[in-house]
């Protein structure tokens, strides 16, 4: 590898390991004209072309993102963005906003993108509800169930929100293009302003975003303050909306990680059918 680095980067000098990735590790390179990231794997992918292509959807956009240096189906190599360290929730709720107001006619995109190791189908829809039950909550559980075999309660209680699922999108919603995984891990600040990395792209309900975030609390209550500025929230979102939303990410946990998120999903499915 270093070889073929060499040729890419001619002023290469050091490669060193930076972290484990969901698919391989991750290597920093340094040299004369500055450091970059590299993330490889050992199985031949299209996983990497997709990074890249949604790096630069993002980049036409005018959103900051690392720049692609070079991208094959064994590695991408990606300009190596600094963090300040310095988390601005009121930057992050203007740029995230931003993004949020590149709209679509309908929702899905234009390939299918990737949630860790998971593939998203992105085939288009005109109704939401349909398209996050038929192409995120029903795929998804399938994939969780592998993992950790659901309780025959469980999936009873599953099939019956589903029925019930029309509801929690019964307000007006705008294809909205969202990030898709936007938790801290995802965001980088420095002087020249906010980040996106690791990005899996598709246009949604915004809110699918905003309850990622606040699954995971990314940010603050301030950043939502700051974010309805530009966009308002839905009435139903923090009695209803956010729990039907946060289904999916922690459907993926469990795919990833087992039984650790079974409790999470359990108590969103019960405030969703109480």
């Amino acid at each position: 590898m270093q070889e073929k680095i060499k040729k890419i980067l001619p002023s290469f000098a050091t490669l060193s390991f930076y972290t484990n990735g969901q698919i391989g590790p991750i290597y920093e390179a340094k040299s004369r004209k500055g450091s970059f990231i590299i993330k490889t794997t050992k199985a031949p992918s299209c996983f990497f072309e997709l990074e890249a292509k949604q790096l630069q959807e993002l980049q036409k956009h005018k959103l900051n993102t690392p720049r692609v240096f070079y991208v094959n189906k064994k590695f991408l190599i990606l300009e190596k963005i600094e963090n300040s360290a310095i988390f601005n929730e009121m930057q992050a709720a203007k740029e995230i906003a931003k993004l949020h107001s590149i709209n679509n006619e309908k929702f899905g995109f234009d390939y299918n993108t990737l949630l860790a190791s998971f593939m998203q189908e992105n085939t288009y829809s005109s109704d939401f509800c349909t398209f996050f039950i038929n192409q995120r909550l029903k795929p998804m559980f399938e994939i969780a169930n592998k993992k950790v075999s659901f309780s025959f309660e469980m999936k009873k209680a599953f099939l019956k929100l589903l029925e019930i699922a029309p509801k929690f999108c019964k307000e007006t919603i705008t294809p909205s293009l969202i990030h898709g995984d936007l938790w801290s891990g995802n965001i980088i600040f420095n002087q020249k302003g906010l980040f996106f990395i690791d990005p899996a792209l598709y246009f949604a309900d915004k809110e699918v975003e905003l309850s990622f975030i606040a699954f995971f609390h990314t940010f603050s209550n301030n950043f939502f303050r700051e974010y309805q500025k530009y966009h308002k929230l839905g009435s139903n979102f923090w009695e209803e909306k956010i729990y039907f939303y946060q289904l999916y990410p922690i459907l993926v946990h469990i795919a990833l990680y087992g039984t650790s998120y079974l409790s999470s999903f359990k108590n969103n499915l019960s405030k969703l059918l109480k």
